[in-house]
């Protein structure tokens, strides 16, 4: 009879996707783990509400872009249920501020907001070549990954992506950073347009014991072009 697994892995998707995007990290991880993929509402509070009802604890939490964010706030707000963080594409606040100079301008964001108004699914196309850097686009992972994962991604509701929008201009995680007490790595992609690296570089100067992987090539999705090796470098920080 197999061991019983007793440690969980939550994975967290970010915006204009869904739990489809962690296919290779459920394929790698669900023989030594109990593998959770949870959708991600507008808010933490639907991935709150899992972890809570499904009485998850010892949970290594993996978020990506927005849900990095949600990530961050649910590490300080689930103490003693989160043992490990993992950040990827993550910054602490989604746009500029005065006092915030590693986000996206928010004028950038008001126009993709404006723009899927009228254009939706090609909005859609353009955002998702954009998480790709030059080096992956040469490479043709664009296509590669959007044939991959083509049979999983399920329609998006456009009032829910926009919703989605007008949260990040203003979502600040900040004041959460200071009191994250567990384990933290942060994987980055060295070519993101969508979170730069002096962003991963702020996170590690206020969680304190973090630290950060930079993937030179990758754009905002290194777990989708480079699988293997940020597979490995989650196991080994988990592990």
């Amino acid at each position: 009879m197999p061991l019983k697994k007793s440690k969980n892995i939550v994975f967290v998707h970010g915006w204009a996707s869904g739990p489809y995007v962690w296919l290779h990290q459920v394929s790698f991880f669900k023989d030594s783990h109990n593998v959770h993929t949870p959708h991600l509402g507008i808010d933490s509070k639907s991935v709150s509400d899992f972890i809570i009802k499904n009485k998850l604890d010892d949970i290594t939490l993996v978020g990506w872009s927005l849900g990095g964010m949600v990530s961050i706030k649910l590490s300080a707000e689930l103490k003693g249920r989160i043992t490990r963080l993992v950040l990827i594409g993550t910054n602490a606040r989604f746009t500029q501020s005065a006092d915030f100079e590693h986000g996206i301008n928010r004028q950038v964001v008001e126009k993709i907001y404006n723009r899927m108004q009228k254009d939706f699914q090609g909005t859609l196309d353009w955002f998702y070549k954009f998480c790709f850097s030059s080096n992956e686009r040469s490479r043709n992972e664009y296509s590669h990954i959007i044939k991959l994962l083509g049979d999983f991604i399920t329609p998006l509701d456009p009032a829910i992506l926009l919703k989605g929008l007008e949260l990040l201009m203003d979502l600040d995680v900040r004041h959460h950073l200071a009191s994250i007490s567990v384990p933290t790595l942060i994987i980055q992609g060295g070519q993101d347009r969508v979170c730069p690296v002096s962003a991963s570089e702020f996170l590690s100067k206020n969680i304190k014991g973090s630290r950060v992987r930079v993937f030179e090539n990758a754009g905002h999705a290194p777990f989708l072009t480079e699988p293997e090796n940020v597979n490995k470098l989650i196991e080994g920080f988990i592990s």
